[in-house]
């Protein structure tokens, strides 16, 4: 059974005036999330609506240094997703860190009324190093991401962001 789920680290994809963009987002919880597909649901339509509950956290995948075990949910606005893959610099698969894909279909609406399909899919992040243990603190472990997407232009130019151990427990 895997460990219970306190932290979603949530990225929010979408075109505006035709440019690529990315909202970040993440929740946190003293208690296990109960309901995952729910609360991503709740993060999918928070950033649709440029809400506040939780607050953006920026608009690279930098802006959020990963410290806590968790999922990783990438959403996508005006696209559907294929896949999200994380490297690390070196161009290595990251599998004893990230497990696999559960994706999602949210049908959503927007702040005009009008009905919106956000694609994506989350994975845990177990952060583990490479070389087997949890990862240490700094440098911590930087990653390449690749979002794959019909309707997108290939994305993301900045780095997948840093998990920084070692991993501390839920808020």
């Amino acid at each position: 059974m895997p460990p219970p789920i306190h932290t979603i680290y949530f990225y929010y994809f979408k075109y505006v005036g035709g440019t690529p963009a990315l909202q970040v987002y993440c929740k946190f919880s003293h208690t296990p999330i109960p309901d995952l597909d729910g609360e991503i649901r709740a993060l999918a339509e928070n950033a649709l609506l440029n809400g506040d509950a939780p607050p953006m956290l920026g608009d690279t995948m930098r802006d959020i240094i990963r410290r806590r075990k968790g999922l990783i949910a990438i959403a996508v606005d005006g696209a559907t997703f294929v896949s999200f893959e994380m490297k690390t610099m070196g161009n290595n698969p990251t599998g004893y860190t990230f497990g696999g894909q559960t994706p999602f279909e949210l049908q959503l609406i927007d702040g005009q009324g009008q009905p919106v399909t956000i694609t994506g899919a989350y994975f845990e992040n177990w952060m583990q190093a490479e070389g087997g243990g949890n990862v240490g603190p700094y440098p911590g472990e930087e990653f390449r991401p690749t979002l794959r997407v019909h309707g997108f232009v290939p994305f993301y130019p900045d780095s997948g962001g840093t998990n920084m151990g070692p991993p501390i427990g839920p808020p």
